[in-house]
């Protein structure tokens, strides 16, 4: 009798799980299954671009074509330039420049002395094409072709030093009106604020901890992200939190229980303004007042990337294999 009564619990879970994805037009790319999807981004001509465990890949017309850019290792983060038509890599043994020309590509190797660690984390552009890399020991700044990894605070006297966290892994990184954030290994979340182009450095940083963001701010935090909205989005190993304008004391929303999962690993903006959060148990979108659930299509629960093609199509990396969802 308690198997019987397992079983219906189980069937009754799944009919629940494929209630909730009833909509949603799925496919599963075969000659990426079972690698793990580290990384996703497009370029101006919506041509996908994708990270893994084993290299990088690019789409083309018969599925996915590998692209050799003369480093071992994985790929661990992507981001593309649309002013300079520039794709950088980057990996668990270096960083890589790819321009874009077409069909033709340019491949540049970054010399490992230009950068605080040869595996890098993440990789965020701004609006003036400055990229910020996380890498796993601190930051890296490439301006105009000058690159810094050091030194990035200013203090009252004048005197430049460095800031709390130049020294630990930067999971991720993102920027709106002034204020950089940086997720932590170890250090939470750190706001950076004040930018002094005369002297290449911050003259404000605090670190964001409870109780003024909520649940998620952990010690370790994997994503940062700021939607269309200026709205900052934190998600870490105990859920995820929003919030709104410069002040970290005010305006701070958490969510936990909402998640699919509590354990938050990267987070996009659709078409529609949605807020679609990749967890270790699939997805969870948001439409600025409730959660749905996005389980039932995925190849593997653990969601590790999420990008958007200009028509609206969603495209879900995961621990093994890439998905898309209409």
């Amino acid at each position: 009798m308690k198997k019987k009564l397992l079983y219906l619990s189980l069937l009754f879970s799944a009919l629940i799980s494929c209630e909730k994805d009833k909509d949603d037009k799925t496919e599963v790319f075969a000659d990426l299954n079972n690698r793990q999807i580290t990384a996703l981004a497009s370029d101006d001509t919506d041509r996908l671009w994708v990270g893994t465990d084993t290299g990088l890949f690019k789409s083309v017309t018969a599925g996915y074509e590998f692209i050799d850019i003369k480093l071992e290792g994985a790929v661990t983060s992507l981001a593309f330039d649309e002013v300079k038509n520039v794709l950088w890599v980057g990996t668990n043994h270096g960083l890589s420049k790819i321009t874009l020309n077409g069909s033709l590509t340019n491949t540049d190797t970054i010399h490992g002395g230009k950068l605080s660690n040869d595996t890098i984390t993440s990789v965020y552009i701004n609006s003036s094409s400055d990229v910020w890399f996380g890498t796993a020991k601190g930051i890296t700044l490439n301006r105009s072709d000058i690159w810094q990894k050091e030194k990035f605070k200013k203090n009252l006297s004048g005197t430049i030093t460095a800031l709390a966290f130049e020294k630990i892994g930067v999971n991720s990184i993102a920027c709106w009106d002034g204020d950089c954030y940086f997720a932590t290994n170890g250090q939470s979340v750190y706001r950076t604020f004040n930018w002094d182009e005369s002297a290449d450095a911050f003259t404000g940083a605090s670190q964001l901890l409870y109780p003024y963001n909520g649940e998620s701010l952990t010690d370790t935090m994997h994503v940062v992200f700021v939607d269309s909205k200026g709205q900052q989005w934190f998600g870490g190993k105990e859920g995820l939190q929003v919030h709104i304008g410069h002040d970290p004391k005010m305006d701070n929303t958490s969510f936990y229980n909402e998640l699919v999962s509590p354990v938050v690993r990267c987070i996009a903006e659709d078409n529609d303004g949605k807020i679609w959060v990749g967890t270790e148990g699939g997805i969870s979108v948001y439409d600025g007042s409730s959660w749905v659930d996005k389980t039932a299509s995925l190849p593997d629960p653990v969601v590790t990337a999420i990008a958007f093609e200009k028509d609206g199509k969603a495209w879900i990396g995961t621990k093994k294999g890439l998905v898309t969802i209409e």
